[in-house]
């Protein structure tokens, strides 16, 4: 396969995405820079020739997710993530509006960061320009996603304490 051939998400594992490589780590960087301090993304809008704020998407609230709810919260920010790699890259030129769509999508997910660190964790580009996605967790939800939830709450509380002003 050269790296011209696309294979997008779904039951493929991976997806080649050319050598170009975006990192998904500086993907989501860029979108959480974009998310403004009150939560709101700036968007052009080329119609009006206006830069516009869009509000802010309303928080998950993946503390009182049920396992299998939380699993499918995980598994669609993935795709999501994915999804914007790859249209960056169809679509270099529309780079500043896929970070801006991805922006207003993780604004839902801003007070957990270690949710959105975890979730990036999952997707890869190697050096051949292959986009992987890992497999979560092996067994069901309820075993696993309880351990890691507490996990990432210890996560938040120490990126909480790094920016708190004392």
């Amino acid at each position: 396969m050269t790296p011209e051939q696309k294979i997008y998400p779904g039951t493929q594992r991976e997806a080649v995405i050319g050598t170009q490589g975006v990192s998904p780590g500086e993907v989501v960087a860029a979108a959480l820079t974009a998310i403004q301090p009150d939560g709101t993304v700036r968007a052009y809008d080329a119609d009006t020739d206006e830069w516009t704020a869009i509000a802010p998407a309303a928080p998950k609230p993946l503390d009182c997710l049920p396992a299998d709810q939380y699993y499918d919260e995980l598994f669609n920010l993935r795709r999501t993530i994915a999804e914007t790699i790859l249209g960056i890259v169809d679509h270099p030129e529309q780079t500043d509006r896929q970070i801006t769509q991805l922006a207003h999508h993780l604004t839902a997910y801003r007070h957990d960061p270690a949710f959105i660190e975890y979730t990036t964790s999952f997707l890869t580009v190697d050096e051949r320009g292959v986009l992987h996605w890992r497999e979560f967790p092996q067994g069901l939800p309820w075993n696993w996603v309880p351990p890691v939830r507490a996990e990432l709450d210890a996560r938040n509380r120490i990126i909480a304490a790094a920016h708190s002003p004392t």
